[in-house]
């Protein structure tokens, strides 16, 4: 039968029913008062159940622009003033009236745009919008969210089902392999689209009688999706479980706001290092609805009362550490973690990973990428500083190369790009950066505002809702064009004995944009029909109804609308990215660098682009010139105490001390935050002289680092693991240090972190632990950036083996095959490799400066490069000595800067030598028979006495 969302009309004003058993009219509950005065008194809601294959409803809100209460105004004809009733509750006041030219026989009938999402649908304050803007809207709990039935399985309920990939069930999964309700068969999302399409109906009065007599979907045939992060990568994961057809009618338009379709090597092991603060916190986040409060009724694992108990455990604390377990630790039958990316799990939850056949069904034999499902117009949303930034270039990349010409819909995919992080977009301030007004110049609208006023004025024209007008209103063969502000033909109202009035006398249409001023306050409404009957005699006017002292939407300095655009989106370019610059340095230079919006066809530019090698040196200068045979440094990593990372992609987590977001541009040399980072001994750090001209880069920079790695109580070519970091930072004259893009490697992942900077993603590539004291290369992307160093500026690059909490801090120890160790600094915890129980280590890194091994930076440099640098003449001490671990108990490891043959001393207070030998620019020391207390440790290079160094040395 469908669902019946109820009648159209006076009938259904006065006596709303919904025939459907589960469904419930919420808008029911808003108080009546005679007046329109806040926005619910614009919509009609309604929570409907939508049923899944497995029995499991989710609940979803539907929302109608219906009037839920009465509005009137007073006018004057023949000296009598008459208050009549204008806007009658139960009248839809949005409508269509044109259907590809012609008249529409269903004008009440709507595009619809949907939201799943899992943090609560009540909350959902742009469905409101969404519907006074013409469309209806629908808000969806995801399964085993808020008022949903079932349980939750973050990723797994949205996406597809992957059975035909794996049958490994999931770690929090209390029900027996090959059941129903296993999350390995869900596909919530694309189950509700096909609810809607196929069953979410409702009652029609077509011919305004006050008696419905026709019965029809909701929606008109146009279906487009909405929301940002997990509302956002919901809409990917749906398009992308069947089989997307244009031609029929179905899903038209994507909005997927900081969002992705890609997740092993982004979101979770970018490179393989892993995303520590971001998983922990957002599958937190995830379950933050569940409560043990209920646990005492809750008797179903099904229901919607969502306690711990629906996964077996014994509280909410267990169920969050499995869950982010299942997706860092858990091995599957492939005996791989979702660590290693060949790993099968991987297609539960990368949308590239998961093939299909030519039918668009699951095949891990498939010759189709299920990007090929995807044949539906998209639009993403992002920041260079959001968490989800790589992977959304990526997804929208592979969508793009997978969509088809016919119908134009290879030119229907966008991605826009700004200064933003995930918590920022479409504002001018992120981290400690503020921008001039041109991040808004295209999205035209602050989409960070629908929890509070809406300027709905600069909404109706925004990019985004254009997109949505383009993709949903003038579909092909469905062109319906601009909705109408519509009121239907009134009832003879009697006023006094013998005077009625009728208000409108005819039905009542106005353009689109004369209801939202009208809505706004800023203007009234022009020549409604009114009939006027004394005694027999009929008047007929065409009266102005005058602006509301209390707009129906109130709005702060609220602008008349006098047009609405909408934009041909084929003609705009398919990437548009805001490269960021410099921000009030004082250079007139550079009052014209940066700070402007880039169109694109591809990513990374195919065109224009320079990569050009910033080379480091062992003296501390960056330089364009390369390393001659200058030697090593080290700095030291302690698991136990990481250096933190500053800004950024990140998402949850405050800075130090200021506790504001730590994402974006944070300014390193804030006296507050020195010590973290700038002033920590445990990294390396380069600099360049001032640039003499702007330097712009767009794409992904590269680091190439010539390392070794050296554990406290690791014989040479023992097995171990480290991470490497290198973060950019832009210098300016007036001493801030703003950040600008970093990336990272784990030392097991570096031939498959290799594959991807090399332009040719290799999965296969080999996971191996590295050998303590070896030299590798590391060469690895960092994340995606556009930006623009001013004049007068320097590049900064910071080295370390720890960016915490952003990433875990590597315990630099070896893994078996396949697996993976979660840690938490200080966190009392073991891992047993080839049989034997290891506990976190610290460890020292030997870095490279020399023609062979040449560590640099490689930067995409877009347009001319001018820039010319020199290295810096900085003095630096004759020897760079690293004493490791100092205070030590029985080995100490010395490593010296620059290679050759060296006379090392032990003195103790006395001045006398209790060690001597000669070694090369490494040397492990046995101090096991020294007494406890203070030593000097003194080297000094063979046959030139007058090149030495000192350090103090502590045996505890």
């Amino acid at each position: 039968m469908g669902v019946l969302l109820g009648l159209m009309g006076e009938s259904y004003a006065q006596n709303p029913t919904i025939p459907i058993n589960g469904t419930k009219v919420l808008s029911d509950s808003i108080p009546k008062n005679g007046q329109l005065d806040r926005i619910e008194d614009l919509i009609f809601r309604a929570q409907v159940p939508f049923t899944m294959p497995d029995g499991v409803k989710l609940q979803t809100d539907v929302y109608l622009p219906v009037f839920q209460d009465d509005m009137s105004f007073e006018f004057e004809f023949l000296g009598n003033k008459f208050n009549v009733e204008l806007l009658k509750r139960g009248t839809q006041y949005i409508i269509y009236d044109s259907l590809n030219g012609q008249k529409n026989p269903n004008p009440y009938q709507l595009p619809l745009i949907f939201t799943r999402s899992p943090y609560n649908k009540s909350a959902a304050r742009e469905a409101s919008i969404l519907t006074i803007l013409g469309y209806a809207g629908t808000v969806q709990d995801l399964r085993g969210r808020y008022q949903s039935d079932g349980v939750f399985f973050p990723l797994y309920s949205d996406s597809w089902i992957k059975t035909p990939y794996y049958t490994d069930k999931h770690w929090l999964d209390i029900n027996p392999g090959g059941h129903p309700q296993n999350p390995e068969n869900f596909e919530d999302g694309a189950n509700s689209i096909d609810i809607i399409k196929n069953n979410l109906v409702r009652s029609f009065d077509l011919d305004g009688d006050g008696i419905a007599e026709t019965e029809d979907l909701v929606y008109s045939g146009a279906i487009g999706m909405f929301g940002a992060s997990a509302l956002g990568y919901s809409q990917t994961q749906a398009a992308a479980a069947r089989k997307i057809d244009p031609t029929k009618p179905g899903l038209k338009a994507l909005l997927p706001i900081v969002a992705t379709g890609e997740f092993q090597k982004s979101t979770l092991f970018p490179n393989g290092t892993f995303r520590e603060k971001l998983v922990n916190g957002w599958l937190r986040g995830q379950m933050v609805d569940l409560t043990d409060q209920y646990r005492s009724i809750d008797n179903d694992i099904q229901n919607n009362i969502h306690t711990s108990l629906d996964f077996g455990l014994k509280n909410v604390d267990e169920v969050t550490e499995m869950t982010i377990d299942n997706y860092a630790v858990r091995k599957y039958s492939d005996g791989k973690t979702l660590h290693v990316p060949n790993s099968i799990a991987r297609q539960g939850v990368d949308i590239s990973a998961a093939m299909v056949d030519e039918n668009g069904n699951g095949d891990p034999n498939g010759k189709f990428s299920r990007y090929t499902n995807m044949e539906v117009p998209t639009y993403y949303l992002s920041g260079w500083w959001d968490i989800f930034v790589d992977g959304t270039i990526e997804t929208f990349m592979k969508q793009k190369q997978h969509m088809s010409e016919e119908h134009g819909n290879k030119k229907k995919i966008k991605l826009v790009m700004g200064p933003w992080a995930h918590e920022t977009i479409s504002s001018q301030k992120t981290g400690d950066g503020v921008y001039p007004p041109s991040v808004t110049e295209v999205l035209g609208a602050n989409l960070n505002d629908f929890s509070g006023g809406i300027d709905i004025g600069s909404l109706v024209n925004s990019d985004v809702f254009s997109w949505y007008r383009y993709n949903l209103n003038y579909t092909e063969n469905h062109e319906i064009g601009l909705p109408k502000f519509f009121l239907p033909k009134g009832q003879l109202q009697r006023m006094m004995q013998g005077i009625h009035v009728q208000v409108p006398s005819e039905d009542y249409k106005v353009p689109f944009q004369d209801m939202v001023n009208f809505m706004l306050g800023v203007d009234g409404l022009k020549q409604v029909p009114v009939l006027v009957r004394l005694g027999s005699v009929n008047f007929r006017l065409k009266l102005d109804v005058p602006k509301m002292d209390k707009p129906l939407i109130a709005v702060e300095n609220a602008q008349k609308v006098t047009n609405i655009e909408t934009a041909d989106f084929t003609k705009v370019p398919a990437m548009r990215l805001f490269v960021a610059g410099p921000m009030e340095d004082g250079i007139q230079e550079n009052a014209q660098a940066g700070n402007y919006w880039l169109g694109t066809e591809d990513f990374p530019l195919t065109s224009g682009v320079e990569p050009t090698d910033l080379y480091l040196h062992k003296d501390g200068a960056a330089s364009f010139l390369p390393a001659a045979e200058e030697g090593t440094l080290t700095y030291n990593h302690n698991p136990d105490k990481p250096v933190i990372h500053l800004g950024g992609a990140n998402m949850i987590g405050k800075t130090p001390v200021l506790n504001q977001g730590n994402f974006g541009q944070i300014n390193y040399a804030n006296p507050v935050y020195k010590p973290y980072v700038l002033d920590n001994p445990d990294v390396l750090i380069f600099e360049t002289p001032e640039l003499t001209d702007t330097m712009s880069i767009i794409g992904y920079p590269k680091a190439v680092v010539y390392g070794t790695a050296n554990p406290e109580n690791a014989g040479n070519g023992d097995p171990t693991d480290i991470d490497f970091f290198v973060r950019i930072l832009d210098v300016y004259p007036d001493g801030r240090e703003m950040f600008v893009v970093d990336g990272g490697v784990n030392a097991r992942a570096r031939e498959y972190a290799r594959s991807i900077a090399e332009g040719a993603e290799n999965v296969d590539a080999p996971y191996s632990n590295i050998e303590s004291g070896k030299l590798y290369e590391y060469y690895f992307n960092l994340l995606p950036i556009g930006y623009t160093f001013g004049k007068g500026h320097k590049v900064k690059i910071i080295l370390s083996s720890s960016n915490y909490n952003r990433h875990q801090s590597n315990p630099c120890i070896p893994l078996n095959d396949g697996e993976f160790f979660r840690r938490k600094p200080n966190e009392n915890k073991t891992y047993v490799f080839d049989g034997k129980e290891m506990a976190a280590r610290k460890s020292v890194q030997q870095i490279f400066f020399s023609t062979e091994h040449q560590t640099k930076v490689i930067l995409p440099i877009y347009g001319s490069r001018k820039v010319t640098s020199v290295r810096n003449n900085t003095s630096k001490p004759a020897l760079n000595l690293n004493v490791y671990p100092n205070p030590a108990t029985d080995l100490v490891q010395v490593f010296i800067g620059e290679a050759g043959r060296y006379q090392v001393e032990v003195l103790n207070v006395m001045g006398q030598v209790v060690k001597s030998f000669s070694s090369n620019e490494q040397v492990r020391i046995d101090i096991k028979d020294l007494s406890s207390g203070a030593y000097i440790l003194r080297v000094q290079k063979a046959g030139d006495s007058s090149v030495q160094s000192s350090v103090k040395l502590i045996k505890k």
